[in-house]
């Protein structure tokens, strides 16, 4: 059976079938149960392809858990870098792309590795007592297990806090019309994080259009005073380019009536 890497088999399986539940629209509580599994079925492989039957022991158990847990660090900067959006299709398709590396490294490592000699468990003792005492073969030592568990570790996440760092929020800018009375004010503010160049082009229903040229610092605000008579309406286009260009930003005032006048 173990030949046959069934073990492996089905953790690939289970691993497609999280894949096509995240795509169903499932309730959380049967996508959490796929979800613990698409995790139990990538670690297991990821142990079995990288430690083989160490795996199966108390330090490479730890180990085992430490490279899975650090994978969506790793991922999660990598996808940040290439700018892809951090969904669960991104999730889930990294960890079934896991998956299918590790069964694949680990079954090849199945096939190349020696077969156990039964006369290999067995040493003379050097002293001359008669008999052959066995002796077990050790993995590598849990101080360096942990070790390296502890170097994954500090490096998932020192990547996940340089990744965070890293990350930039795209900028924007703001465009304001408000109305006092019979005038309004136009204001522009800058958060695009660096100097950018306006246009600002305010056109009433019953003038020629006004025209403003500016440039700002980041996180400055430039605001300008508009006559408004009798309730006229305004537009107010903002162009970070050409005028002939689709405007950036786009506000309006509808035309009112003064009251007062009645």
């Amino acid at each position: 059976m173990r030949d046959r890497n069934v073990d492996l088999v089905v953790a690939v399986v289970l691993a497609a079938l999280a894949a096509v539940a995240a795509t169903l629209p499932l309730p959380g509580t049967v996508l959490l149960v796929f979800g613990l599994g698409l995790l139990l079925a990538t670690g297991y492989v990821v142990g079995e392809a990288v430690l083989g039957q160490v795996a199966r022991t108390l330090e490479g158990t730890a180990l085992t858990v430490v490279l899975v847990l650090a994978l969506p660090a790793v991922g999660g900067v990598v996808f940040h870098a290439e700018g892809v959006p951090l969904h669960r299709g991104a999730w889930v398709t990294l960890f079934v792309a896991v998956t299918a590396i590790a069964a694949a490294t680990a079954t090849r490592r199945r096939q190349t590795a020696p077969k156990p000699d039964p006369d290999a468990a067995y040493q003379r003792v050097p002293d001359g007592d008669e008999g052959d005492v066995p002796t077990a073969r050790r993995g590598p030592a849990a101080p360096v297990l942990l070790g390296a568990a502890g170097v994954v570790v500090a490096t998932a996440l020192w990547l996940a806090v340089s990744g965070a760092n890293a990350q930039r929020h795209p900028g924007f800018t703001e465009l304001s019309l408000v109305s006092h009375a019979d005038q309004a004010v136009v204001g522009v503010r800058n958060f695009e994080g660096h100097r950018q160049h306006y246009l600002v082009v305010v056109r009433r229903n019953d003038g020629i259009p006004l025209r403003f040229r500016l440039q700002l610092q980041p996180g400055a605000t430039w605001s300008q005073i508009i006559p408004r008579p009798n309730g006229a309406g305004l537009n107010a286009d903002l162009f970070t380019g050409k005028e002939s260009d689709k405007p950036f930003r786009r506000v309006f005032l509808a035309r009112t009536q003064d009251v007062s006048l009645r």
